[in-house]
């Protein structure tokens, strides 16, 4: 009915990026409280992941802020088109992305599916005649190594993507208590 195609729209603007239709930081906020929820049910372990654009300052300032937002929508897309299913992927804001990665046996595979999200990312995107390459850095906290709570394990993301940023970017950091590990 008419009712329910407008709560559904509404439902949709409510919960998704509208520029790259990924899930937004409302929608991935639940679904990380409710994958938490379910790991410590089942005793299982799920990742996190904070991922920004490198340098996307530099193609708003330099090419245009549609542009820019062309670029994200391309990076949303092959972000959805790698991640394997079972897996929340979100625009956060801005050029900050996350992503769950749900029923994790173990962290090689977790940074298995982070290599391939960056290399799906980093495959030259034309604009306007010419080949430009965007990289990301990648932060990876993992529930229960590292936290056991939504916003702790969200912090802890966070400052391994930081010090991966840091160090340069285009690549990963892991987390560690008391330091962050470089990895790639």
């Amino acid at each position: 009915t008419d009712r329910k195609k407008a709560e559904e729209v509404i439902r949709h603007l409510a919960y998704n990026d509208q520029l790259t239709g990924l899930p937004n930081r409302i929608y991935f906020r639940e679904k990380l409280s409710e994958s938490l929820v379910v790991a410590k049910k089942n005793n299982g372990k799920i990742g996190l992941v904070k991922l920004n654009v490198d340098r996307f300052h530099y193609i708003n300032d330099s090419l245009s802020y549609e542009i820019g937002d062309y670029v994200l929508s391309v990076v949303a897309r092959r972000l959805k088109k790698v991640l394997p299913p079972k897996n929340i992927a979100a625009r956060l804001s801005g050029d900050e992305f996350a992503v769950i990665l749900a029923q994790q046996e173990d962290v090689e595979n977790a940074e298995a599916v982070v290599m391939t999200i960056q290399e799906a990312i980093q495959k030259p995107i034309e604009i306007n005649g010419q080949q430009y390459i965007v990289t990301t850095s990648a932060g990876i906290a993992y529930y229960p190594v590292h936290a056991s709570e939504t916003s702790e394990l969200s912090t802890k993301a966070e400052k391994a993507l930081l010090e991966e940023k840091e160090q340069g970017g285009s690549g990963y950091q892991i987390y560690e208590p008391g330091t962050v590990q470089k990895s790639l």
